[in-house]
């Protein structure tokens, strides 16, 4: 029967015949089960054919065998043939190599002469450095010092090593602490005018006029004169193009060399100016770093509230996915239910008790299912708590620790281990809580000092062992929740029992 033909089903059938005094479902009835008779009949006939074609391959079979049979005996006996042959090479190479050991016994035998002279000569030698080693006591207390010193020179060259180390990575300590970028954008704003204010009060540049007597030399212009303020306007426009050059390639990683760029433009204008007796003062200069620093600070910060902003993004659309499954979820339980209350009030007097207590049952399934989704879409706040570890990517003992809103939370574990990492997550626990968000906060605050990543603290990977989370949630969690705690990891598994045959079928 044609899985497609629904009305060849025998409940339909009997509905048919169960509404016979209507007399047009009886006549249905009986064609239907004349042609599910037929329907019986050709597959009895389709299956005594395929029958018949099994013995028919059976036979096939069975004389295939026979010639393998023949085949195998004649192979056995070219296979004595050629043992018999390599019996014999083998004999002759067995020969070869008895030869060849009795040469290589007797080479062993001069060698064995040559080490005993060479241990007897020394022997005389080390007698000679023990007595060399009496005499120079003095020189040894010597060394030991100098070892001293040389270990502590070798300290400070690691220290300094990984002070260069933490430079070159651009580890910078924040010199503004302000809230949001639009604050950085303000002050940097203000610094850039006090920067102007200087220049119109001509106190970002000094000019000192000294005397022969004094110096022994005199300012190339006067102080006052147009030449002079040229000159200023020169060395304040070419300080501000070399810290504008700076300032426009600034990044995480070379602050502290645009700090240095900057200082050096600073000294290099003001020993160039020298004898002009000008000069870029340092108020002007510490207000430079502070642009410097400021707008460092102001990426930093921009980055951050975009990353900020795209986390939210990404919890928005979570949300907005979630109700959407809840809501449909929702609606296809409401749909259940109501075609239940309709079966069960049409067919209530023609189905017998033990069908409708099987009606009723599936009813009270629906609704406490209905329950439960109905209270998930109110309570935005209850979801799942997942504690889950990827060894293949990050080791023994490194856990992540998030939260989903999924009607189905592995929903959210399959995504996590999908094509940006090359073995699937282990599941350790799966928490429902009717809060958890506070579950997964008080979990991080717990293990806060074991996270992997110290800087992005979105990051929820900790190095911890799942007896102290299990603790941990046992503590803030009313409920038993059972953990997993061995990692199958079998794919990661697997594929290090492959390498490992690879590696010995290289070596042999």
């Amino acid at each position: 029967m044609e899985k497609n033909n629904w009305y060849l089903s025998m409940w339909f059938v009997a509905l048919m015949f169960a509404l016979w005094f209507l007399i047009l479902p009886l006549i249905i009835g009986i064609i239907l089960l004349v042609r599910i008779n037929n329907e019986k009949i050709n597959n009895h006939k389709e299956l005594n054919e395929k029958i018949e074609r099994l013995h028919y391959l059976e036979n096939i079979l069975n004389k295939r065998e026979l010639e393998i049979e023949s085949l195998i005996l004649q192979k056995q006996k070219d296979i004595g043939l050629i043992n018999f042959t390599q019996t014999i090479k083998m004999v002759s190479k067995i020969r070869e190599k008895e030869d060849a050991l009795f040469l290589w016994e007797d080479a062993l035998i001069k060698r064995e002469q040559e080490i005993v002279a060479k241990i007897t000569q020394e022997t005389q030698l080390f007698n000679s450095i023990l007595k060399a080693k009496e005499d120079d006591k003095n020189r040894e207390h010597e060394l030991v010092e100098i070892k001293r010193q040389i270990r502590i020179l070798e300290n400070k060259k690691i220290n300094l090593e990984d002070e260069i180390l933490l430079q070159s990575f651009g580890f910078y300590d924040n010199k503004f602490f302000l809230e949001n970028s639009q604050e950085y954008l303000t002050y940097l704003a203000m610094v850039r005018s006090k920067q102007k204010q200087l220049v119109r009060e001509k106190r970002a540049t000094k000019y000192d006029m000294i005397s022969l007597d004094e110096e022994n030399r005199v300012p190339s212009v006067e102080p006052e004169s147009a030449q002079s303020k040229q000159q200023i306007k020169l060395a304040i426009r070419f300080f501000n193009n070399e810290c504008d050059a700076v300032i426009s390639k600034v990044k995480f990683n070379n602050v502290e060399v645009a700090e240095k760029k900057i200082r050096s433009s600073f000294y290099d204008i003001n020993k160039l100016n020298k004898y002009n007796s000008i000069s870029i003062t340092e108020e002007y200069l510490h207000l430079k770093l502070e642009e410097l620093f400021l707008v460092h600070e102001y990426t930093e910060k921009k980055q951050e509230e975009r990353e900020e902003q795209r986390r939210i993004n990404e919890l928005i659309r979570e949300e907005i996915k979630v109700q959407k499954e809840l809501e449909e979820e929702l609606n296809i339980i409401k749909k259940e239910e109501q075609h239940l209350l309709n079966v069960i009030s049409q067919l209530s007097s023609q189905v017998s008790e033990q069908e409708m207590l099987q009606y009723k049952n599936r009813l009270e399934e629906i609704r406490e299912q209905k329950e439960k989704v109905d209270y998930r879409v109110k309570n935005t706040k209850a979801g799942y708590v997942y504690v889950i570890s990827n060894i293949g990517c990050f080791g023994e003992n490194v856990y992540k620790i998030g939260m989903t809103r999924r009607l189905e939370p592995m929903d959210r574990v399959r995504e996590l281990g999908g094509a940006s990492v090359p073995f699937h997550f282990d599941v350790h626990a799966m928490i429902f809580s009717k809060d958890a968000p506070a579950l997964e906060a008080s979990l991080h605050r717990a293990f806060h000092h074991r996270r992997v990543n110290r800087i992005n603290e979105r990051k929820e990977f900790f190095r911890v062992t799942l007896d102290e989370v299990k603790k941990v949630v046992h503590q803030n969690h009313n409920a038993f929740i059972e953990f997993t705690m061995i990692s199958e990891a079998k794919e990661y598994r697997e594929t290090q029992i492959l390498e490992k045959q690879l590696a010995k079928q290289h070596i042999i």
